[in-house]
């Protein structure tokens, strides 16, 4: 049986030999909630690039600065305004480059599947936070989906007046 979301299902093979970062796709979609700046962001993928085990990566200024083009002193804020705002853990070492855990940010993604509400798929792990809270961003976009029919008061969705529309009275 063929292995699905494989690298090299969705890119050229001759990109798999240098590698790749594993990125979550809650990061990604939530950047703003978090308060990440595009310039952080690109910092951030830096340091997620290195990591050396699952909550500790050390690359220094210079090289996650060959990575974007900024400067040392940029990727110094940068690193810094993450630490600020609870995304990551600076531990400065002597003599070699500061070590960056980012514990603080899995736990703010673990926070948001809190709040989604979604099926569990059936491989999933069963050590893994079952998702289970209502209230959700999710359920408040559908809420915004829904309209009230002028006529009747009647709170319908917009897919059902669509649908109505196509059949005709």
């Amino acid at each position: 049986m063929k292995q699905k979301n494989r690298f090299t299902d969705k890119w050229p093979l001759e990109l798999e030999p240098y590698g790749y970062t594993q990125v979550p796709n809650l990061l990604v979609e939530h950047q703003h909630d978090l308060g990440i700046t595009n310039s952080e962001f690109t910092v951030l993928l830096g340091i997620l690039r290195h990591r050396q085990s699952s909550k500790s990566s050390w690359p220094g200024p210079k090289r996650l600065g060959g990575y974007s083009g900024l400067k040392k002193l940029a990727i110094q804020i940068n690193i810094r305004s993450l630490e600020a705002k609870g995304i990551l853990n600076l531990h400065h070492r002597a003599g070699t480059t500061s070590k960056y855990d980012v514990t603080p940010l899995q736990e703010k993604l673990v926070s948001f599947t809190h709040r989604i509400k979604k099926p569990i798929h059936p491989y999933q792990k069963s050590n893994t936070v079952v998702y289970q809270e209502t209230n959700t961003k999710e359920e408040e976009w559908k809420k915004k989906k829904r309209i009230r029919h002028d006529s009747s008061g009647k709170v319908e969705s917009v897919s059902d007046i669509m649908a109505a529309r196509v059949r005709g009275p």
